[in-house]
């Protein structure tokens, strides 16, 4: 689901909860709007929080823009505010930040977006006040947490419950995820793990350094007959095969099959498969592509493994991406696909740009067939730019 779609089904939901909050305009105070992101910020869903400005609190749901709000600002002056001496955040961490505009009818609503992080709680170390012309001071109060629960924020004159903080804290320190989710999460910080070679099984074996509880064992297996297609889009089709496991403990939490490609020089998942069918014929595909879901494992394992530092690995992947397409969730390759297969015929204008490359299987008709799979897949990939340019993606 894309932002937009996201958006709007929680203002039409007519309700707020733990990560979205309606406001009928901007804050007039900026200690009220600190408030707010901080709460949004701390707030314990672990999910992106969104103060979505101009819809009303009552009746919630109700639109009614931000186009004429005086206090309306810009992202650059929430992060100048965010960034300003007077706060005094914590440990020098503060929330990241984004502000998005998008229009509903006849008006426009802002969302700004506080982006999730483990980085919680965020506080400051220093009384925060602002005072209105004629008005009382609002302070955000120093070591107070806040939070939000449900549709209601940690008061401003009041911390957080100590069951509330402890379930922040765990959250920094990873406590309250899975062995699988900590897992992910160690992946994506490399310089963590060494590597050795297990010299009874000839296995490589990476562990995390700080929790070498977790370890990734990969184990070559027999090749199969012949090498997939994309084998044939680097310069070596030469091709080795492996599994992958990722264990906690002795307990495997995933296994993976791994393919390395150009003679080894690069070495990635294997990807998934989809079918393009005609709106003629939902059972013969027309078309297959290879793809990867970036929030996906097998991505994390895939950017793990990649050393951008190392040329010769470069290039084999700059290779393999030339015929392998990328989305961001399952949901947009779903919509991608269902697009595609609507007015399949749109695909040929962008095959007439691909030449079908030599391939040398020893077999040919599996010659024939690999080159026509890297001309749909270089086609494909030209298609999908401008269906991300053409959807906003």
């Amino acid at each position: 689901m894309d932002f937009y779609e996201t958006i709007g089904e929680l203002i039409d939901s007519g309700r707020e909860d733990d990560h979205w909050d309606f406001k009928q305009q901007y804050h007039t105070n900026k200690a009220e709007l600190i408030h707010d992101i901080i709460c949004m910020a701390n707030n314990r869903s672990g999910k992106d929080g969104y103060i979505i400005f101009g819809v009303k609190d009552e009746p919630k749901g109700e639109i009614c823009g931000v186009e004429n709000d005086v206090n309306r600002r810009t992202q650059q002056q929430i992060i100048d505010l965010i960034q300003s001496p007077k706060l005094k955040w914590a440990f020098g961490v503060y929330p990241a930040v984004e502000l998005r505009t998008m229009r509903a009818g006849k008006h426009e609503i802002d969302v700004l977006i506080i982006k999730s992080s483990f980085d919680v709680p965020y506080y400051l170390t220093e009384d925060y006040s602002y005072r209105l012309e004629g008005g009382s001071p609002r302070i955000v109060r120093a070591n107070y947490i806040y939070t939000r629960v449900r549709d209601t924020n940690t008061p401003m004159d009041r911390c957080a419950t100590p069951y509330q903080v402890e379930s922040l804290w765990k959250h920094r320190f990873g406590l309250d995820l899975t062995p699988l989710e900590q897992m992910r999460q160690k992946l994506r910080s490399r310089e963590e793990w060494n590597s050795y070679v297990d010299d009874d099984t000839g296995d490589e074996v990476y562990y995390n350094r700080f929790s070498p509880e977790y370890t990734i064992r990969e184990r070559k297996i027999e090749d199969p007959s012949h090498n997939p297609f994309y084998s044939y889009a680097q310069c070596n089709e030469s091709t080795g095969f492996y599994t992958l496991s990722l264990l906690y403990r002795s307990t495997v939490l995933a296994k993976m099959e791994m393919v390395a490609l150009d003679s080894g020089r690069y070495c990635t998942p294997s990807p998934d498969i989809s079918f393009v069918h005609s709106p003629e014929n939902h059972v013969i595909a027309k078309y297959q592509y290879r793809y990867f879901l970036q929030d996906s494992l097998e991505y994390d394992v895939q950017q793990f493994l990649y050393d951008p530092e190392d040329s010769e690995e470069v290039y084999a992947k700059r290779n393999f991406d030339d015929v392998v397409l990328y989305f961001k969730s399952k949901r947009d390759e779903e919509c991608f696909l269902a697009d595609l297969e609507r007015r399949p015929e749109r695909l040929d204008d962008y095959l007439k740009q691909e030449e079908e490359p030599p391939v040398y299987t020893g077999d040919e008709n599996l010659n024939k067939k690999y080159a026509k799979m890297i001309q749909v897949s270089r086609a494909l990939k030209r298609f999908q730019k401008d269906w991300e340019k053409r959807y906003g993606y």
